[in-house]
């Protein structure tokens, strides 16, 4: 990926409409982000470009109330190979008939299961995922070469295992172009916002958080 450049024009224009919002822009909840390893990259693969409150969150909530004892990412993908298929694994487990989002699902588990390889606890894997989510970049997607996991998907998995960054999807980029009054890319996106945020002492996570909900008409 190409080096992108921010004009700090851009970022100041961003930090003062952040401003002027700060009053509304309030932590996350722990709760928000506190899903397994496992549920977390169901969660993440499941979003793609879905209604997350109709599809994804009761999904969520029926796999943990059957599977709570699956939390690790080992534990994730000794189920899935309890199938045939990934993809019979999903739409026995999560009610969904999707043949390439199950192997997007299985793709992203078994490469994600190299960044915690060796670790022992639960804990210990948290605290991996989260050193491997803040140590990323946004461009880091690529070398996962996941066909249908782009980079607004790698980064809702780095916000979910704890990095401060952003979510470029359709909301933020919204508010963006209608901050600058232009089109702005995804990558664009997650550049002005953490900069912008970090000008204004705010947490991306919680910018990023707010404008989801912004979005969603919370």
């Amino acid at each position: 990926m190409k080096e992108v450049k921010i004009a700090e024009a851009d970022i100041d224009a961003v930090a003062a409409k952040l401003k002027h919002l700060s009053i509304d822009i309030t932590p996350i909840v722990p709760s928000e982000w506190g899903r397994s390893p496992a549920v977390t990259v169901i969660e993440c693969v499941l979003q793609i470009n879905r209604n997350y409150k109709k599809m994804v969150l009761p999904r969520l909530k029926v796999f943990e109330e059957k599977y709570p004892e699956t939390q690790r990412i080992a534990e994730l993908a000794e189920l899935i190979d309890n199938y045939p298929t990934p993809h019979a694994f999903m739409k026995e487990e999560l009610n969904y008939n999707h043949e390439d989002r199950a192997r997007i699902l299985e793709s992203v588990v078994r490469r994600i299961r190299t960044v915690v390889e060796g670790v022992q606890t639960l804990e210990e894997e948290k605290e991996s995922l989260k050193h491997w989510a803040i140590s990323a970049k946004p461009q880091d997607y690529r070398a996962l070469n996941i066909k249908g996991f782009g980079l607004a998907s790698f980064q809702f998995l780095r916000l979910a295992f704890g990095a401060q960054t952003v979510k470029p999807d359709v909301h933020v980029r919204n508010f963006l172009s209608k901050t600058l009054m232009r089109n702005i890319s995804s990558i664009q996106s997650v550049l002005l916002l953490e900069g912008a945020s970090k000008q204004v002492g705010l947490s991306v996570r919680d910018v990023d958080n707010f404008i989801w909900k912004r979005g969603l008409g919370n």
